[in-house]
């Protein structure tokens, strides 16, 4: 700030002093425009009333070098300061615009200047200069208020608004200095030539020929140009008053009471004839801008944009076209009916166009199935305007993709609504927010009746909280969790439910929701467990088959080896069962069988096995023998079990005993074939020796064991 008001007190007083040298009367301190007034003002009003320092530094300077008495200088330097702080605040005040961008603005500025400001400067001036001067002539009053005020008000009307318009408007009005300074010449030579070299009876005509080249001047190059040019006018009319008077010892033929009256007049035309053009020209380029912008909008927006006229040529089409239609902007504008490329089929495009709306009030969405540059159709949605001049306005959007996803939704909610699998949608915070038919029946609700609910309040109770808690982590981690889960439904028992978990996710990777699907499997585990049953059990007798009879013997084996224990085969024929399966039938022989396997589970221990190989042959697994004859006493009451009578179905009474073949592992062999070989071996002895008993393939381990029980019985005794 300090640097301003240093530099505003150097041009006050330099440019004060050059106003000073032209003098229009022998004692006269004012010219017919005093500039440093007009440059306080600008400044002021730039910066603020902050820099009267300056004023009142140059104005001190100017007095004090042009021998005005300290006290004179010290009162003209005040009052021309707070002059200009006072400008400055009132038009701030009256919020008017320092860059004259309207003729309110220009108002204010003329008004405050010609009427508030110089009427206080010349008031106050002269007062201070006839106070504390040397001014003391009674008669010089008027003359010296006028020329104070009158020149200080043109310097202030001319020079402000000259340099505001450089500084506000220097990037908005391109100034070419190669254009304005042959003009400045030629207006200087022009006003030189008609002021000095031609002798006229008049001021009114060089003025009445310049005044029109202001006004252009102004009209073409805005405000700043047109005061330039007024004060280049001015400046040149004054030298050559000047030259005049000095030079050629004679009055000129133009006073500078006449520039005044010019001035007067000129001034403020040019500046308001400047601001209107400048304010049509914003206008125009505003327009033009706006138009642009409209264009550019139509042409970028990120929907379908075009125009036809009343003959159907195309005279808008936009980027969004251009992609959607695959058609060229100049292929579409240059073509001689734009319409059959997109509606080739006659009716269709009649249909199109008679379907157009009439006048503005008629605009409409309308769906219409274009066709592409490569063939396809397309689903679009349009609503058309018919502008006074016949010109078809139309914008629309491509639906195609929202119409194949309303096909792909409505096949999704129908495969929702009638699928076979449950479906439950899980929310983040696995919350059930939609169910289909089948998955609340699957748990015996209706759907309505689970939407809310949290999933976890119908999981069953037979899973751990590990189990779960491994569930979701699949989920996290991989996106997906499949196993099978038996569920509780609420009226019909457990149910086995092949299920699948995975989550939906947005295009950002953000999971929307869980979704749970279970298909009912307990129908299928049924018949797998029936399989089950009849590949390892006989579907008579319900006792283990020849296959799962082989199994039990494995692992009978494993554990007799593990335990050092003996492991027996026993292999039963049933005696008398042929009689009665032949005379009697098929019927009270399978009566016969199914009592016998009966009466036989009930004889062994619990971790014994009987088993059918087949027609009347069974097969019995004792198993942890610590000696060969601790299998007599289980043989004992098998046999004694089987003999007694059996009721049949017709009331009869049949009867069947039981031969018997035993093999012991490890001591008759080691694998299924030769422990069953022998066991059989052993079993026709026994039918061949009497029947209704066993007989051990190797007899001296029944002896050998009866030997051992005596001498334990002797040792007991």
């Amino acid at each position: 700030m300090t640097t301003l008001v240093l530099v505003l007190a150097l041009l006050y007083a330099i440019t004060g002093q050059a106003n000073l040298v032209i003098l229009q009367a022998q004692y006269i301190y004012s010219t017919a425009l005093f500039i440093p007034e007009g440059i306080a003002l600008a400044v002021a009003l730039r910066f603020g009333p902050k820099v009267w320092p300056g004023v009142f530094l140059g104005q001190l300077a100017l007095g004090l070098f042009n021998d005005l008495p300290l006290s004179a200088s010290i009162a003209v330097a005040s009052v021309n300061s707070i002059e200009i702080a006072l400008g400055a605040f009132l038009f701030s005040r009256l919020k008017a615009n320092p860059a004259l961008l309207s003729l309110r603005d220009l108002a204010i500025l003329l008004g405050l200047i010609w009427l508030v400001l110089q009427p206080f400067s010349a008031t106050l001036g002269l007062w201070s200069m006839r106070t504390y001067g040397d001014l003391s002539a009674a008669n010089y009053m008027p003359s010296l208020w006028v020329d104070w005020w009158f020149g200080n008000a043109l310097g202030q009307s001319i020079i402000a608004p000259l340099l505001l318009s450089i500084y506000y408007q220097r990037h908005t009005d391109k100034w070419r200095l190669s254009e304005l300074l042959p003009i400045a010449l030629i207006l200087a030579a022009l006003c030189w030539v008609m002021l000095i070299e031609i002798p006229h009876a008049s001021a009114a005509l060089p003025f009445a020929v310049l005044a029109p080249i202001l006004v252009v001047i102004a009209i073409r190059y805005g405000i700043g140009p047109g005061c330039a040019a007024t004060f280049l006018v001015a400046s040149t009319t004054v030298v050559a008053v000047y030259f005049s008077l000095i030079f050629q010892h004679q009055a000129p033929a133009i006073s500078i009471r006449d520039l005044n009256i010019f001035l007067v007049g000129i001034v403020p035309t040019v500046q308001a004839v400047a601001i209107l053009s400048r304010q049509q020209l914003l206008s125009a380029r505003t327009l033009t801008a706006i138009e642009r912008q409209y264009q550019r909008l139509f042409e970028q927006a990120p929907v379908l944009v075009n125009a036809f006229d009343r003959q159907g040529k195309c005279m808008l089409w936009n980027d969004e076209c251009v992609k959607v239609f695959g058609y060229e902007r100049d292929y579409i504008l240059n073509h001689p009916d734009p319409l059959c490329l997109l509606y080739p089929d006659p009716q269709h495009r009649h249909t199109v166009i008679h379907g157009l709306p009439n006048g503005l009030d008629k605009s409409t969405f309308t769906e219409w199935n274009p066709l592409h540059k490569d063939g396809h159709h397309l689903t679009t949605l349009w609503t058309n305007i018919t502008m006074p001049d016949g010109i078809l306005f139309n914008v629309g959007i491509d639906i195609t993709d929202r119409r194949q996803n309303e096909a792909r939704l409505r096949i999704a909610a129908s495969v929702f609504e009638h699928s076979y699998d449950g479906i439950f949608i899980i929310d983040l915070d696995r919350k059930i927010t939609d169910v289909n038919p089948v998955g609340a029946s699957l748990l015996g609700y209706q759907p309505q009746d689970l939407i809310g609910q949290a999933l976890a309040t119908y999981r069953p109770r037979r899973y751990s909280e590990k189990f779960y808690q491994e569930v979701w982590a699949s989920v996290a981690s991989s996106d997906t969790w499949h196993g099978e889960v038996w569920m509780q439904h609420r009226l019909n028992g457990k149910r086995s439910l092949n299920t699948t978990v995975f989550t939906v996710r947005d295009s950002n990777l953000r999971i929307l929701r869980y979704v749970v699907v279970f298909t009912d499997i307990s129908e299928l585990k049924a018949k797998e467990a029936e399989l089950q049953r009849m590949a390892h059990f006989d579907s008579l007798t319900g006792l283990p088959n020849r296959y799962l009879l082989s199994d039990r013997l494995q692992q009978g084996i494993i554990n007799a080896k593990r335990s050092g224990t003996l492991l027996a085969v026993c292999y039963m024929d049933l005696d008398g069962f042929k009689h009665i399966n032949d005379t009697l039938g098929h019927d009270a022989g399978d009566a016969v069988l199914v009592e016998v396997a009966n009466r036989i589970r009930t004889a062994l221990r619990r971790k014994d096995t009987v088993a059918r190989l087949g027609g009347d042959e069974l097969a019995l697994l004792l198993t942890n023998l610590a000696h060969p004859i601790d299998c007599c006493e289980v043989l004992d009451r098998v046999l004694d079990s089987i003999k007694q009578p059996i009721t049949l179905p017709d009331g009869l009474l049949g009867k069947v005993t039981a031969s018997i073949g035993v093999s012991f592992f490890h001591y008759d062999g080691d694998s299924f074939d030769v422990l069953f070989s022998k066991a059989d071996t052993a079993m026709y002895e026994a039918k061949r020796t009497g029947k209704n008993r066993y007989i051990f393939y190797d007899s001296q381990l029944l002896n050998h064991g009866i030997a051992i029980a005596a001498r334990q019985a002797q040792i007991t005794n």
